[in-house]
């Protein structure tokens, strides 16, 4: 076994993926490789603690080659993180729970699968910040990469209609905006909503665990990713903010997005939980949208882009606070990535 690196490993293990059907994850931290005579046999990758790219070559089933990459994967995952995860497709499930791991979920599709299981934990994390007594609430999950006055409409909506909304802002650093930068321009832009209450969201909600296909802007993978996500949001989210009501933005730019909006208007109904999906707020002639924000401020058209938000973020963007954020967006090529 040996880390691949050269070019000549990286173009056989892009063989290799393709022969079983996959591609090549992105974001890769550390990727393994078990050679024969210096040709690929088997192949993982770490991306931050999760297990990806898993294959075995053609002719080599049978032979053990994924127990020994998940030994070498766990060993260098596990001096990192406290739990390592698997997103594997569903026939490929019950190999890895065969070598310890634990199934939290598992689709037509695709299954997430975990070393020690850090689910009942996430519930519980969740549960503790729920409001006494609130038993049918509202819940918005929003990435707010960075906030706008989209964002804030669509939670006064559902502040209207709702006893108590939970607005999970998404956790997970992968977006232009810092998470602690997104979760504090949420908390101010709605601290007039006394029933809006803003979470974190917990690693099981649009998440590289359950939707690796937000952050690669793959559409091709949408449907399959969001199936995941969405079931995992009825079955364990949803019942620990005791919630019946999930809000959404209609999305008119993201196919991403656009096709887990779908997913979940097709696969939540049915566990009991309420979809309400609302026009996108618009401003002028176009809808409001972080993607637009990012793309004005990489062009640097500051005084457009603060039209588009509510004074708080104003206030952060203008700030010296948010210089390296705007510098990092001039240099990102995906500034109109998917993340609204």
């Amino acid at each position: 076994a040996r880390m691949i690196t050269s070019s000549d490993d990286l173009a056989q293990r892009k063989a290799l993926l393709a022969s079983r059907d996959l591609s090549v994850p992105g974001n890769e931290d550390e990727i393994c490789g078990l050679f024969e005579d210096e040709t690929l046999v088997a192949t993982g990758s770490l991306v931050g603690n999760m297990l990806q790219g898993m294959a075995v070559a053609p002719g080599h089933d049978g032979e053990g080659l994924t127990a020994q990459l998940i030994t070498q994967l766990l060993e260098i995952g596990l001096r990192r993180y406290d739990n390592l995860r698997i997103f594997t497709k569903a026939s490929s499930a019950y190999a890895f729970i065969g070598l310890g791991f634990q199934l939290i979920m598992k689709t037509k599709a695709v299954a997430l699968l975990e070393w020690h299981s850090g689910m009942q934990h996430a519930v519980d994390t969740l549960r503790a910040q729920t409001v006494e007594g609130q038993d049918n609430a509202g819940v918005i999950v929003m990435n707010a990469n960075p906030f706008t006055l989209g964002h804030q409409w669509l939670a006064g909506q559902a502040a209207e209609k709702e006893q108590q909304v939970y607005v999970l802002v998404v956790e997970e650093d992968r977006s232009a905006f810092p998470f602690a930068v997104r979760f504090q321009l949420v908390k101010d832009g709605l601290a007039q909503f006394k029933n809006i209450k803003v979470i974190p969201s917990g690693p099981y909600v649009v998440s590289s665990a359950t939707f690796p296909a937000y952050f690669t802007r793959r559409s091709d993978l949408s449907a399959t990713h969001s199936e995941l996500d969405a079931s995992l949001f009825a079955k364990f989210i949803a019942p620990a903010l005791r919630a019946k009501t999930r809000y959404l933005g209609s999305e008119p730019f993201s196919p991403t997005t656009a096709i887990y909006n779908q997913v979940l208007r097709s696969i939540l109904p049915s566990a009991g939980i309420n979809v309400v999906e609302l026009q996108r707020y618009a401003c002028g002639p176009a809808a409001v949208s972080a993607s637009r924000v990012r793309k004005l401020l990489a062009e640097g058209n500051m005084e457009e882009a603060l039209r588009l938000v509510p004074p708080t973020t104003a206030k952060w963007l203008t700030s010296p606070e948010a210089l390296p954020c705007l510098e990092q967006l001039k240099v990102r090529e995906d500034y109109h990535e998917n993340h609204s």
